[in-house]
């Protein structure tokens, strides 16, 4: 399975410590959080293919680089009062009131995003944002999914050792 662990390519997690393997991981979590590209999912499926005990921490440091790089795209989102163009004007003032008719339903997107992609979940930052969902909530419910869709990434690998061998 060493064809998995080059999948990071030059983002790749180093290894060689427990430290800089969680260090990296969550510096490159960050860094794809805030600029959204999709290669989060290819780091998760390399860190398959490093050792069990450090697979784990990885994986949870990964999420959280990549969700504490959503702050930048929940931040946008709040600016959305600034917004002077009316068409675009009209459009948050409308998600505003579906968001206060329907307050729970933004986290329940916000979960099935952050576990599925769809919507695209950087557009969910910043609908977040935009429509004032609290920051806890929206922070807690993104890292528990993206958490889910990483580690059912990492186990990928396993599941193909498993079924192959």
């Amino acid at each position: 399975m060493d064809w998995i662990a080059g999948l990071a390519g030059p983002m790749g997690i180093d290894a060689r410590t427990w430290w800089t393997a969680v260090g990296s991981a969550l510096a490159i979590g960050l860094l794809l959080g805030a600029i959204p590209v999709g290669a989060t999912e290819a780091i998760a499926l390399a860190a398959g293919a490093l050792p069990n005990p450090l697979r784990g921490g990885v994986i949870v440091a990964l999420t959280a680089g990549h969700v504490a790089g959503k702050v930048l795209w929940y931040w946008f989102g709040t600016l959305g009062s600034r917004v002077r163009q009316p068409r675009l004007r009209t459009w948050i003032e409308r998600a505003q009131a579906v968001a206060d008719r329907h307050p729970k339903v933004g986290l329940g997107v916000t979960t099935m995003s952050a576990v599925a992609s769809v919507p695209p979940f950087h557009l969910i930052a910043v609908a977040a944002g935009i429509v004032r969902t609290p920051p806890a909530a929206f922070f807690a419910v993104a890292f528990a999914g993206r958490l889910v869709r990483f580690s059912a990434l990492a186990a990928f690998p396993s599941l193909l050792r498993y079924l192959y061998t």
